[in-house]
């Protein structure tokens, strides 16, 4: 029997997402009835505000914090329905500073262009590379040339084609074919690196490495010679792999 500790820790991230959402609702609900603003404003901006705590994660938010995005999901659903509500009256209403507010919006407009750039879990590696490489400006923060960038484009069309990691999310194959890339390439990153810029976690980043080197020969381009020989970065007992294409079926995606 299982400790569920996993499932604890995920109904505690669920919790705190409620809460978040809750408390934000009730400081909307105030404000309406203060200003007598239009419900259509109101539900809009608990919307707003719910996607962006399921893109962010709730965790760590103080209610002052919560707060604060409420009141700017509020402003941002006023500009989105052509009305507005000075930014002082919703300060003075709500008791929170404008300052915050004018933050909290940065902040909300960030991460929704963010979700609107990222592909879905669902999608192929293949389209889901260039967006890492470029909208989430991933390889940008870790130095990576254009000429590096798009051989990992390229290994990555490969590893869809050949079904490589194909349960795998596209999010851990992608970051996992970046830092393969870069030891092709011997443009050393330690794995810290990576999963600092890709939100991965070691442990994922190591795993989906390890398979992706197994089947090498399926995802390297022929006519591409590495600066670092894929021999000299298998481990020393080798990996076990297989001569025939994988198989591409995709009943699950893991880590």
């Amino acid at each position: 029997v299982g400790s569920g500790v996993g499932s604890k820790a995920g109904g505690e991230g669920e919790d705190a997402t409620l809460k978040a959402i809750m408390a934000a609702y009730f400081q909307v609900q105030e404000v309406y009835d203060i200003l007598d603003l239009d419900r259509d404003d109101c539900d809009e901006a608990i919307r707003s505000l719910n996607t962006f705590l399921d893109a962010s994660g709730a965790g760590g938010r103080s209610l002052d914090n919560v707060h604060a995005l409420a009141m700017a999901s509020l402003v941002l659903s006023q500009k989105g329905n052509s009305r507005n509500t000075e930014l002082a009256e919703l300060s003075e209403a709500s008791g929170v500073a404008a300052r915050d507010i004018e933050e909290a919006i940065l902040m909300i407009q960030k991460t929704h262009q963010t979700v609107k750039n990222t592909p879905s879990s669902s999608d192929p590696v293949a389209c889901f590379m260039p967006s890492f490489c470029g909208s989430l400006g991933m390889c940008r923060a870790l130095g990576m040339s254009s000429a590096t960038e798009a051989i990992a484009i390229q290994i990555a069309n490969n590893a869809t084609k050949s079904g490589v990691c194909a349960r795998r999310n596209p999010r851990s194959v992608a970051a996992a074919i970046i830092y393969l890339t870069f030891n092709l390439e011997d443009q050393k990153k330690t794995q810290t690196e990576i999963c600092k810029v890709t939100g991965l976690t070691e442990v994922t980043l190591r795993k989906v490495y390890k398979e992706l080197l197994a089947g090498h020969q399926h995802i390297i381009p022929q006519d591409y010679t590495p600066k670092v020989p894929v021999k000299r970065l298998l481990p020393m007992g080798g990996l076990a792999s297989s001569s025939t294409t994988p198989s591409a079926s995709t009943s699950s995606q893991g880590g």
